[in-house]
């Protein structure tokens, strides 16, 4: 069955042009690009404002509680008279509408302060944001809080929390004495960030189908103008084909009409060569006998004997010279035929001639 399929699927993709082959590859490999670098880019994005946001409440916070706080590196508790400045300064103003829940730690996890009073001197493990605090680094977390005891509180709460870990350095030597671990409400930074990654998806894709459309349509263009030239080829292929076949069959018809021709020249030389043979040749050579006869070799022949003997020589000769324009008539133009007869007759006179004198 899946080979069928795969069978199936191997023949629709081969009957396809190669423009929407490039169409469907291209789009497949653009989609992965673009979910790549959607991805990557939503989460830069996603953790630079995580970390901007952060950093200004973590420093808008610091600038409130930290005028507040003794030289942590001497105390280990927060006296009654700190507890309370910390308790009024975060319950009210726009600090204490924004802040859901708040509390100092100490290097080992013991917390000094919190909203909740039943949090304060606990000391519970320090979990990997609270060391990287310490450690001079703020901290930031979207709805995304740790399964830690302490959290309960917060837990229950409905809202979009922005978890935020700061440390608190020491003024004059920057040293981090403590962590502030506070939890914003984030209705604002939710639709914030919904909205920069809502667009950086429109602007990735809106950029990823202008791409594929620019490039599809190079190829569809290409395509046509191949699909074009191939047609064209194809007719020129077709018409070369009928061409060839048209040579071949004349070739056969001019070999057969050469054949024929040659069959008809050979009959018709046999024929002019039997005609030849069976007329003027033997008057020609009855005219060379008739030059050995006695009566004009003896020069005692009476003169009317002699002249009658060369007149039926001549006669002969007429007769052959008939015959040879006869054969000639149709053969040879008019000139011609005339220097074959005379060529004849003065061949016939010279041996006359060499035989009398001989």
């Amino acid at each position: 069955m899946l080979r069928e399929t795969l069978k199936r699927l191997v023949q629709i993709w081969s009957g396809l042009s190669l423009a929407w082959q490039f169409v469907i590859a291209g789009g497949i490999g653009l989609l992965a690009v673009m979910l790549v670098v959607g991805l990557w880019v939503t989460s830069q994005i996603r953790e630079g404002v995580m970390h901007n946001s952060a950093t200004t409440t973590a420093l808008y916070v610091d600038s409130v509680i930290a005028p507040l706080l003794p030289d942590l590196r001497k105390s280990r508790e927060l006296d009654d008279t700190v507890k309370r400045a910390l308790d009024e300064t975060l319950g009210q103003g726009a600090l204490g509408k924004r802040l859901v829940s708040f509390k100092l730690w100490r290097r080992d996890g013991t917390v000094l302060y919190a909203d909740n009073s039943k949090l304060i001197g606990k000391t519970f493990p320090p979990n990997p944001n609270l060391i990287s605090a310490f450690a001079g680094n703020v901290v930031a977390e979207f709805n995304n809080l740790a399964d830690d005891p302490e959290t309960s509180e917060e837990k229950a709460v409905t809202a979009p929390l922005f978890e935020i870990y700061n440390p608190v350095r020491e003024p004059w030597s920057g040293e981090v004495v403590a962590v502030s671990e506070f939890y914003e409400v984030a209705d604002d930074f939710q639709e914030t960030l919904n909205s920069a990654l809502r667009w950086t998806w429109l602007v990735v894709a809106g950029a990823t189908a202008a791409s594929l459309a620019l490039l599809s349509g190079i190829v569809f263009r290409g395509s046509r103008t191949i699909q074009t030239q191939r047609a064209a080829l194809e007719a020129k292929v077709s018409e070369l084909q009928e061409a060839l076949a048209q040579n071949s069959s004349l070739r056969q018809r001019v070999q057969r009409a050469s054949r024929r021709a040659t069959a008809i020249n050979e009959r018709y030389l046999r024929r002019i060569g039997a005609d030849l043979h069976d007329g003027p040749a033997q008057l020609v050579a009855l005219a060379a006998l008739r030059m050995d006869s006695p009566v004009l070799v003896d020069p005692a022949t009476p003169k009317p004997q002699r002249e009658a003997e060369i007149a039926g020589i001549h006669k002969t000769l007429g007769e052959a010279m008939s015959e040879i324009r006869g054969i000639c008539n149709g053969l040879v133009l008019p000139q011609i035929e005339t220097q074959a007869v005379a060529d004849i007759l003065r061949l016939a006179v010279a041996e006359h001639e060499r035989r009398t004198d001989t």
